[in-house]
């Protein structure tokens, strides 16, 4: 039978435990004096069961004693542990879709799982008296979601939690009044009013001057906002890349005890807990995670991809941006000016395998991928258009071979094409958020245009007509024919009948 002294140690053991502040020692200890008596097991959860109520209480004003309450726990039930738990008044157990962390506990110890299994579950102490609102998910786009404490319908008041966003943005409004933009995939936790912790992922952070020092925390360094928005991504390693969009930050490596200036236009990368590296730049594109390829299209049509035959693919660019490229990515964009960063997409397709036979219909399918290079939240929905070269004399590009200066009908501007050698062929457009699935065109201008050749080879441009802008960079990408797992662009043709 447990005894008083075991009990008392039980408790002051969980209320340390609850306020993260236990030792390695402490935890084992608490594990064992819980895992020693079947009483001490009942107390356990009875505890976990209190706390979980009293921490979701909305008339819970300030912090209590957990002693006391526990004390009374003990006193109703004669020392035994074996009481049920105080009433807490109308109690909330719920909020959204998130259960309090300190009821999950007793839950998963009433169904079996081990108490190590428990406590080895971390999470970030906080105190939750009242369950106040800390944060509002104030806009959701082409979102979809992956495990996560947090409720995620557009609209939910947010407590503390964590939200793991796969795809689409997120807008989540801060009670402070700062606003941070999640680009899927993002895995974030929100600790305060002032604060949150980005794990992995891309926010872009707006912060007026009543949150001045809002601070977004990362595995390896400290942001802290002066009044100003920007970009902060950090890759599965955990390295941290920061951009000022406008106004200042400050930027501190977790074991450095000094603050870095990073001013608007300036990037800034820590890739240690220590060291910090300046990157001045007025265009840079934050880098961010890649999401996993789109599985394989499969239809009855015959199709003719950018892999088969001589077909090629590939992308110009009029700048060469340090580390932003890919060898199976097709990068588009069109930059703020004609000086921008600027990026098109050419596309050759074999046509020798059809002859002469007319075609009936044409679809043009392109995988979407994201590129992981700049920010999406400030862009709006993304315009896309398609030419096709019309003089068949400069269409003998070769994909290893093609630059910005000799590409067939380029022009200077991100978006434009020579007029005397292409024809408009169609658009298409992707939702704002959006850097992942399936693009079609399918017209009859597409249909004539592939029609009307005579050399069994034809070749597309792409550009974006989108133009990017101080807070939406983002570079679009297409699977190329070397891309692992995606399908390449390809050409999808219904025949006529002979």
């Amino acid at each position: 039978m447990a005894t008083e002294q075991q009990r008392t140690e039980l408790i002051i053991l969980w209320e340390k435990y609850a306020d993260g502040t236990t030792s390695e020692e402490e935890v084992q200890r608490l594990e064992t004096l819980a895992k020693s008596d079947p009483e001490l097991m009942r107390l356990f959860v009875n505890i976990a069961h209190q706390h979980a109520c009293l921490a979701m209480n909305p008339d819970v004003a300030a912090p209590f004693s957990f002693n006391d309450n526990m004390k009374a726990l003990i006193d109703n039930d004669g020392g035994n542990g074996l009481a049920e738990p105080i009433p807490a008044g109308n109690v909330m157990l719920f909020s959204g879709s998130r259960l309090n962390i300190f009821l999950r506990i007793a839950a998963l110890l009433i169904t079996g799982l081990g108490i190590g299994y428990v406590l080895a579950c971390s999470f970030t102490p906080i105190n939750t008296a009242g369950g106040k609102t800390i944060a509002t998910l104030s806009e959701t786009v082409q979102c979809q979601w992956a495990g996560g404490t947090l409720p995620t319908e557009q609209g939910a008041n947010l407590l503390h939690g964590r939200l793991r966003l796969t795809s689409g943005l997120a807008t989540v409004t801060f009670t402070s009044g700062a606003r941070v933009v999640m680009e899927g995939p993002v895995d974030m936790e929100l600790i305060s009013p002032m604060k949150c912790k980005l794990y992995s992922g891309l926010v872009v952070a707006h912060v007026p001057k009543q949150a001045i020092n809002f601070e977004i925390e990362t595995p390896k360094a400290k942001v802290f906002d002066l009044g100003t928005e920007f970009a902060l991504s950090v890759n599965p390693q955990g390295n941290t890349q920061v951009r000022v969009i406008n106004g200042l930050i400050e930027a501190q490596p977790n074991q450095s005890r000094t603050r870095h200036l990073v001013k608007c236009g300036e990037a800034a990368v820590i890739e240690t807990e220590m060291d910090f590296r300046l990157d001045k730049t007025t265009d840079n594109e934050i880098a961010h995670l890649i999401t996993p390829a789109s599985e394989p299209l499969s239809d009855a049509m015959v199709r003719i991809s950018t892999a088969d035959g001589n077909g090629q693919d590939a992308y110009v660019s009029n700048a060469k941006v340090r580390n932003h490229d890919s060898n199976t990515l097709l990068l588009i964009k069109n930059g703020r000016t004609c000086n921008g960063y600027h990026r098109k997409v050419y596309l050759s397709f074999d046509l020798s395998r059809i002859g002469k036979a007319q075609v009936e219909r044409a679809l043009l399918r392109l995988v979407m991928e994201p590129s992981g290079f700049g920010a999406a939240s400030g862009l709006s929905d993304a315009v896309f258009k398609v030419y096709g070269i019309t003089d068949e004399n400069i269409e003998s590009w070769t994909a290893d071979m093609l630059n910005w200066g000799n590409a067939p009908a380029n022009m200077p501007d991100g978006n434009e094409v020579d007029p005397a050698t292409t024809v408009y062929l169609g658009s298409f457009t992707r939702p704002r958020g959006i850097q992942h699935g399936y693009c079609e065109l399918t017209c009859d201008e597409l249909t004539k245009f592939l029609n009307s050749d005579t050399n069994g080879s034809v070749t597309l441009i792409i550009v974006r007509e989108t133009r990017e802008n101080p807070s939406g960079d983002l570079v679009h990408a297409f699977a190329s024919r070397r891309h692992p797992g995606a399908q390449p662009p390809t050409l999808q043709l219904k025949l006529e009948d002979k």
